[in-house]
């Protein structure tokens, strides 16, 4: 059939065997997904679910056996198909991107010929609107004047209309309530002509509840059968359905618009590997599929979707501050303003008269007293703080003034409430901001503090600081900066020398809970410094009871409270492992973190084609039924780690300029990002390693394609014992500086200020030191068994590595130096460097000692 996947060859698309992944086809209204079984639901109601096809010989009863399913996905909808020996029975789909408007497109395709087919379409009707709301009354039947089967509810405030012009009218079973089952069925000539697709349409309307009229007081206007105040939601409802049926292409070419101008805007990514490609791409995608309006809200990002498995909400199907603001980030260094600007707003317009901002909002909240009647709104501490980070965040890459001006008294009230919930050490605490790191479980209402709530308070005083100096508002710098000092002097005092690494919290009574957490990789990826108490902390977040070869854990597998199977103490979160990989990039060691960045590449389509889940278990590479498969923060982790991790990029546009920390692993010989954004300037940047006759030359290009020149600060991230010999700036000679970083890494320069240009060209060539690439792909339902890169320490012309393997194993790395070197503890040979590991149970440690010949 190819209707909705004709791209003509050159757009991005999917395709594989997946006989019970996750699909769905998704507009800002209303939306269709599952897996095996599919359900639609218009915001906020889920109109009919179990939705699934069956096919057999025109006059048969007994449908074919299905075959497996085979799924195509575009950015505008899905595609399934079903490739019987005779003929293939295809279906696509694809929601209108603003109106209340769902199109199924069903054909058979043969090359010869093959008897008459039909398909009978079944879907159970629903109704029912998401948690915690209900509806009264609950009415269906088929409408007249259409045939389609029309559902709706006795205040007439929504109504949908679902069926067929090519096909039969659906058979009913109740003249009031709602039928068990409907069938829809589609007699279907097989050909693979367009004109041989049925059409399944979805047509809904939501409306402001009318008064009770006399004539159904009186027992008038149907009202015998409910729908008496449902007359005017129906046909509005009928309308739309009798405009799809003629304009539904161009409901499609409006979405192909959308899709065309999307992928236009924002940074595009190029490195040569195809997986890391494809996911950073296919990221964005699901990203911008997230995006839902419903009546009485700002237009929002829901957090996840993913089937409601009879419950009463689509996987996480809600708008959540915390993921939305997670979200602006990576739209931001993308360049989607408008999507970060969209985010920003939303949470924005949450914040109470006290300064708190929300953390969930239910799509139903115009059915229920949200804010009233349940504790979720505002129970959770980060959402504001994490604001204020973000805003700056988003301002200081954007240079969008009109918007900081505009949200600057949002960002105040947000400082002084968080300010209110602070102790007089400096520590924002949990019992009186919220929940942050922890929701339920063994540690659920101990924690009094702790430094992942503390980092995003740091960053947030840090953000206001900015934007004050920025608009001009110094009033309240001064009790600001002290707020920062101490804020930043609570979280220096968590660290533990005996352990080398900081605390995750204190808990109430006192009680430092010390046990190793991922969730201290947020402090750890901002500017905090490069120091060695950081980089010792840092280092030990790759140690494998806490990093599993799928990501970080929430709590080491050594830890009192690890639970592979809890949510909240023992699963792996893409979100927060994001953390993790900028940490350890930030602090000079990218040979651990590219393999923990690749293992995030490697959950792409996991839970479903082009997505990647919300948290895997932490005992094997496996998905709890509970993790959404299309989740908004899992996304946007795997942007920022790519941009700001990988690529390095740090963007100011309120200066214009740019700061460039790259470090590509030995698989990875050049990286370009296309349509970068810098203030209003967008760029192409182009980075390139090239080793000839034991040197590596490093090459960094610029190139401004729009907008305002931009000025250019590599700094390079180089392996230890690294020997510079010259660097070239636009073809001269330049002059360089050099610095060590705590693990021993060097960050090389050019000295003295930029100079914005259009176009900027480095090359830095250097003698390298030993680098590694430790990179291995993730395998589904496999327990953790790659080693890992545990600790580096530069000892005068020595270098000291520690890996952790599994005991009684030898490794074989991808190995590379231009330096002649002497190694103990491991064998060199070539390009790969192989370690065995001493026997014992589980991951043994081995160090290898690296030194100048």
């Amino acid at each position: 059939m190819g209707i909705l996947t004709d791209r003509g060859g050159d757009g991005p698309h999917l395709t594989r065997l997946d006989e019970a992944g996750f699909v769905e086809a998704v507009g800002e209204r209303i939306a269709l997904f599952g897996h095996r079984r599919l359900e639609c639901w218009m915001w906020p109601l889920l109109l009919f679910e179990e939705l699934e096809l069956a096919v057999r010989p025109a006059g048969e009863t007994e449908p074919l056996p299905p075959p497996p399913r085979r799924v195509r996905v575009v950015p505008e909808g899905l595609a399934l198909e079903w490739i019987y020996p005779d003929f293939t029975l295809e279906l696509e789909a694809f929601a209108c991107l603003e109106r209340r408007a769902l199109v199924i497109l069903i054909a058979a395709r043969a090359e010869g010929p093959v008897e008459p087919l039909e398909v009978d379409l079944r879907l159970r009707p629903a109704l029912r609107p998401m948690w915690p709301a209900g509806l009264g009354g609950r009415v269906s039947g088929r409408d007249a004047e259409t045939g389609a089967l029309f559902l709706t509810e006795e205040l007439g405030r929504f109504a949908a209309l679902i069926g067929s012009p090519d096909g039969r009218r659906p058979e009913l079973s109740t003249e009031r309530g709602l039928p068990e089952v409907v069938t829809i069925t589609l007699p279907l000539p097989p050909r693979g002509e367009v004109a041989g697709a049925a059409r399944v349409l979805v047509a809904g309307a939501e409306l402001e509840a009318r008064p009770l009229s006399e004539e159904a007081r009186r027992g008038g206007s149907q009202s015998a059968r409910g729908t008496s105040r449902a007359e005017e939601a129906l046909a509005a409802a009928r309308t739309l359905y009798r405009e799809l049926c003629e304009s539904w292409r161009e409901e499609l070419e409006a979405l192909r618009t959308h899709w065309t101008r999307f992928l236009a805007r924002g940074a595009h990514l190029e490195c040569g590997d195809p997986a890391v490609d494809g996911a950073f791409l296919w990221s964005r995608i699901a990203i911008e599929r997230l995006w839902a309006r419903v009546d009485g809200l700002e237009p929002g990002l829901l957090a996840g979707l993913g089937p409601s498995r009879g419950g009463d909400r689509p996987g996480l199907g809600w708008f959540f501050g915390g993921d939305a603001l997670a979200v602006s980030r990576a739209l931001t260094s993308l360049g989607d303003y408008q999507g970060a600007r969209r985010a920003l707003r939303f949470v924005a317009s949450t914040q109470r008269d006290d300064g708190k901002l929300a953390h969930e909002w239910t799509l139903s909240h115009r059915l229920v007293d949200w804010v009233g009647d349940y504790p979720y709104a505002y129970y959770k501490g980060q959402v504001t703080p994490g604001f204020v980070a973000c805003l700056d965040h988003y301002v200081h890459t954007s240079d969008d003034r009109d918007l900081a001006r505009e949200l600057w008294p949002t960002a105040e009230r947000a400082i002084a409430w968080c300010a209110r919930a602070c102790d007089l050490q400096g520590w924002l605490l949990v019992p009186e901001a919220g929940i942050a790191a922890v929701e339920a479980g063994p540690l659920a209402n101990r924690i009094r503090s702790e430094l992942y709530l503390q980092g995003i308070w740091c960053s947030a005083l840090d953000g206001a600081l900015r934007l004050a100096a920025l608009l001009g508002k110094g009033e309240r710098a001064s009790v600001w900066e002290e707020l920062r000092g101490r804020a930043r002097r609570a979280l220096a005092s968590a660290f533990h020398p005996d352990l080398g690494r900081y605390a995750f919290a204190e808990l109430e009574g006192g009680e430092t809970f010390d046990e190793p957490s991922v969730y201290v990789a947020l402090p750890l990826s901002r500017d905090l410094g490069q120091d060695a108490r950081v980089a010792r902390s840092a280092v030990a977040l790759n140690r494998p009871e806490l990093m599993a070869d799928w990501g970080g854990r929430m709590f080491a597998t050594s830890s009192e409270v690890y639970d592979p199977d809890d949510y909240n103490s023992g699963s792996v979160f893409p979100y927060l492992t994001a953390f993790a990989v900028l940490a350890l990039y930030r602090q000079g060691f990218p040979d651990a973190a590219w393999p923990v960045l690749r293992s995030q590449v490697g959950l792409d389509g996991m839970g479903g084609l082009g997505y990647l889940p919300e948290f895997l278990a932490g005992d094997r590479a496996r998905l709890p039924q509970r993790s959404v498969p299309h989740q908004a923060f899992s996304q946007s982790a795997l942007l920022v780690g790519c941009l700001h991790g990988l690529a390095g990029i740090e963007a100011d546009g309120t200066t214009g300029v740019l700061t460039l920390r790259p470090a590509l692993p030995l698989s990875l010989p050049r990286l370009a990002l296309r349509a970068l954004p810098v203030g209003d300037s967008r760029l192409d940047l182009f980075l390139e390693r090239r080793r000839t006759q034991g040197r590596t030359s490093l090459r960094t290009r610029v190139e401004v394609r729009s907008g305002p020149p931009v000025a250019v600060v590599p700094e390079l991230t180089l392996p230890p014992l690294t020997v510079v010999e010259a660097l070239e700036v636009d073809g001269q000679q330049h002059p360089w500086r050099a610095r060590s970083l705590p693990g021993g890494a060097l960050s090389v320069a050019p000295e003295g200020p930029p100079t914005a240009a259009s176009r900027f060209e480095s090359e830095l060539v250097v003698r390298a030191g030993p680098a590694l690439d430790l990179a291995a792909e993730v395998q589904p339902d496999a327990a953790s068994r790659h080693p890992r890169l545990v600790g580096q320490l530069l000892d005068g012309d020595a270098l000291l590595w520690t890996f952790a393997g599994l005991a009684g194993t030898r490794a074989r790395l991808e190995f590379a130096s231009d330096l002649p070197l002497t190694v103990e503890g491991a064998a060199l040979d070539g390009d790969h460097l192989s370690i065995d590991f001493p026997p014992g149970e589980g991951f043994t440690d081995r160090r290898v000692r690296l030194h100048l010949s």
